[in-house]
């Protein structure tokens, strides 16, 4: 025997009772999301067995999960090479992962199918990075090759699944797919992705079960942390907690509302679990705050402690159920009152108290979608900077555009773009001549698609124009471009948020109609707080016939835009930063009182 062969002996010889034992309370540890008995008992099991790959592999996990990846790297490689075991693969892949090296991620996830091929766990981890790293085909092809060996995963593959073909515009597979999703979703106990559901229409139900699910997913056994009790302070203690503070579409809008909050009223603590792009943005929203924490790296209940010492009466989560989400710690209650904001368009299954709104995102009757409280603010929810720079106005050639012409310009998300909203807009092409779409490039095999399907309903696909993804620097003619189009058209039934904020304050009119829940209303509740309530069309075939109309019409889109630059800045708009601050301090005030009236016997004020 070789020594490479002794040592993958020793690495893979059966372990002690005592060890197996500190081994398996580690893992039950780990998995109740209390690390630090975790790895006190995965040391003690390495003391008694120190060439265990299985020991260092769970020692690995760990450090992994709290966030100490170069601590974690050699004991998961060690354990790979070892062991040659498809799990330590997976183990390397999601660390590479979470570093940004996608490539070297795909590679440990090869490896990982060489040991187990049919494994869906490592295919559904494979299409996630491929998703990362924008190969919406491959990842598709990933999933489905995840499905037949899903299991009591079906709902969440599917999910995933649906959200990935969204992006390749594959309308004929989404429908198809549609009815097995709503299936396996009301089967299921276990976690699927809630996201993905909110663009897709008729399945309301649906999303809000997939919510309740991640929540309980990810809810900390009972002994992780006491609740908090709300004190009676003076002065309201707001923390705001996101993956997004940096040059960030969340951050573009918030960052004007931070810097307006009375400190009389209020003291801003934002709670950062995101990277540091160094930006002027970045820059801006650390001066906003009166204290800046950074909870990067920290295990789910060293953030909750690290949390819960700052004192905080309010914490306003951003993110919802959305990419680099933190709902294990929101769980853990640091806060007495914890409140979304902003991030996420739909209920969130019961993971916070309340939900920011608007009577247009959130009419009366809204509470059926809910489990949360709505507090109805009286300004539109969605905040905006009214600093933001525009760049110098192209002329139409610069941006690809022909010089005559109506243009529509439809910069939503590929993936909000289903096949109703494109019909629709394929009618309005059809009905006004010259005119073209123009659409954010969504890669070369999706522009491919749309081009064909252009086609297949009587129309020149060339009437299709793609523009590049502006972004970073180059935000400021990114909102400049929006000048030389005619009229923005929103999608169904997740509508433009931030983009449609982006068009109207460039000074492009954006025409929606409502849609059914929170997703499809925010032009409306845009457009509403600006006193443009004509753009909101009374129903989808309305604004088929009102896009016509106004693109027969260049006096109208001429009047249009003269309306919207008037009142872009109308005090208590969209734009108006200081009221949207004063609205959040009352919502927020009347919460916190409203807890205290609750709790007859408070926690002392904050220091």
């Amino acid at each position: 025997m070789d020594e490479l062969e002794q040592a993958r002996a020793q690495a893979v010889a059966p372990l002690c009772e005592a060890a197996t034992s500190s081994y398996l309370a580690s893992t039950e540890a780990l998995a109740r999301g209390d690390a630090a008995r975790a790895q006190s008992m995965i040391e003690h099991a390495l003391r008694l067995a120190p060439q265990s790959a299985v020991l260092a592999h769970q020692k690995g996990v760990i450090l992994m999960t709290v966030g100490q990846l170069d601590e974690a790297e050699p004991l998961l490689r060690r354990a790979a090479m070892m062991n040659l075991k498809a799990s330590a693969f997976c183990d390397l892949a999601t660390l590479e992962r979470r570093r940004g090296r996608l490539t070297e991620a795909e590679n440990h996830y090869r490896l990982a199918l060489t040991a187990d091929p049919d494994a869906g766990l490592i295919w559904e981890g494979l299409a996630h990075v491929k998703r990362l790293g924008g190969d919406h085909a491959a990842a598709a092809q990933c999933l489905r090759r995840a499905l037949p060996s899903a299991g009591d995963r079906q709902a969440a593959v599917l999910s995933e699944l649906v959200h990935v073909l969204a992006h390749l515009a594959a309308w004929p597979e989404i429908e198809r797919l549609k009815p097995r999703l709503a299936e396996a979703l009301a089967a299921t106990v276990h976690e699927a992705s809630a996201f993905p559901l909110l663009s897709l229409e008729d399945m309301a139900s649906a999303h809000r079960k997939a919510a309740r699910r991640m929540v309980a997913a990810r809810r900390p056994p009972l002994t992780a942390l006491a609740p908090c009790l709300p004190r009676p302070n003076a002065r309201l203690r707001v923390g705001y907690l996101s993956a997004d503070l940096f040059d960030h579409a969340t951050a573009r809008l918030i960052v004007e509302v931070l810097e307006h909050h009375d400190r009389a009223v209020v003291e801003v603590v934002l709670l950062n679990h995101g990277p540091d792009d160094a930006s002027p943005l970045r820059r801006r929203l650390e001066a906003a705050a009166d204290r800046w924490v950074d909870l990067h790296g920290l295990s789910h209940d060293a953030a909750a402690e690290r949390v819960r010492a700052l004192g905080l009466d309010v914490l306003v989560d951003l993110k919802g159920h959305t990419a680099e989400a933190w709902p294990e710690l929101i769980l853990r209650r640091p806060a007495p009152l914890v409140v979304h904001w902003l991030g996420y368009p739909g209920t969130l299954g019961g993971l916070v108290d309340a939900i920011l709104g608007d009577p247009i995102v959130t009419p009366p009757g809204a509470e059926a979608e809910f489990d949360e409280e709505i507090v109805r603010m009286p300004v539109c929810y969605q905040p905006n900077d009214a600093q933001r720079p525009i760049g110098p106005r192209p002329t139409r050639q610069a941006v690809g555009l022909p010089a005559s012409g109506v243009v529509f310009c439809g910069f939503n998300a590929i993936y909000k773009i289903g096949r109703p909203v494109w019909r629709r807009w394929m009618r309005i092409l059809e009905a006004v001549p010259d005119s073209v779409l123009w659409l954010l490039d969504p890669g070369p095999v999706t522009a491919t698609v749309l081009r064909r399907e252009a086609a297949y309903a009587g129309l020149d696909p060339e009437r299709l124009v793609f523009a590049p993804w502006l972004g970073g620097a180059d935000y400021p003619a990114h909102l400049a471009r929006h000048q030389v189009a005619d009229l923005f058209l929103d999608a169904s039934p997740y509508g433009a948020h931030t983009t449609a904020s982006d068009a109207l304050w460039a000074g492009l009119p954006v025409l929606t109609f409502v849609g059914q829940d929170f997703a499809g209303r925010v032009a409306a509740s845009l457009l509403h707080f600006l006193d443009l309530p004509d753009l909101v069309a009374a129903s989808p075939d309305a604004y088929v016939e009102q896009a016509i109309a106004l693109g027969r019409s260049p006096t109208a889109l001429a009047d249009l835009k003269a309306r919207l630059k008037r009142s872009r800045l109308r005090p208590g708009g969209p734009f108006d930063a200081a009221s949207t601050a004063r609205a959040v301090e009352d919502a927020l005030i009347g919460l916190h009182q409203r807890a205290l009236t609750r709790h007859p016997n408070p926690a002392p004020a904050s220091a």
